[in-house]
């Protein structure tokens, strides 16, 4: 019994005191939060840090996204470093990297996200897909690329795509958006408060109005 308790004792230890996987370490995130991008393209390529998370479970896909995208150069090459590793690292928060590039208007980055086969119908846990975020930003060329990659027009969390469009003037995506048959169709829909076109009349955007009203809107 004393033999058996030693061995499990000592079992136990062995497996407690083993490192830590390479790829779950936080060196890549140190390095992105350090401001050392090279650095951290280097940490990808090998494979170390690439799924670990930070304090608000952020992991390194979605911290280049946020921290380095006017860093010319150097997240087109950390995303590939980590996409050759494993690209499904980055579902933190219900954000996928397609998301965050929508919402950022990051078109090349939702290029390469889409040609790995990144899932176009992700939403976030509000029910925000990635024409809700872009449509924000009023990226119309992004706005063409989803649509035709079968992107939903429909999804609302508390505006649709073409609400939000149309609540900020992005005249070429509403024109964009209403070609699509599912989005005349669901035209009048409200969240409560406005149409689309309630908050272009909100606004005294009339050609946002006019274009509305010429596809059906009402009020």
């Amino acid at each position: 019994m004393i033999v058996y308790v030693c061995l499990w004792v000592i079992s136990i230890s062995i497996v407690s005191s083993a490192p830590a996987k390479k790829e779950d370490s936080l060196d890549l995130i140190r390095a992105l939060n350090d401001g050392k991008f090279e650095h951290a393209i280097s940490l990808a390529k090998e494979g170390s840090g690439i799924n670990g998370k930070d304090e608000k479970g952020l992991t390194p896909l979605l911290l280049a996204l946020n921290m380095i995208v006017d860093v010319k150069g150097v997240l087109p090459n950390l995303v590939n470093a980590i996409n050759d590793r494993n690209y499904d690292l980055a579902l933190s928060y219900d954000w996928t990297p397609l998301l965050q590039a929508a919402r950022y208007g990051k078109t090349k980055m939702a290029k390469m996200f889409m040609e790995k086969g990144a899932n176009v119908l992700a939403q976030t846990s509000s029910g925000a897909g990635v024409l809700n975020w872009v449509a924000n930003s009023g990226d119309n060329e992004l706005v063409e690329i989803f649509l035709a990659r079968g992107a939903d027009p429909t999804l609302m969390d508390l505006f649709t795509p073409l609400m939000r469009a149309a609540s900020r003037n992005y005249e070429e995506v509403v024109k964009t958006l209403l070609k699509d048959k599912r989005v005349r169709d669901t035209i009048n829909v409200s969240n409560g408060s406005y149409t689309a076109l309630g908050y272009a009349q909100r606004e005294h955007y009339t050609n946002i109005v006019k274009i509305l009203k010429e596809n059906g809107a009402r009020g």
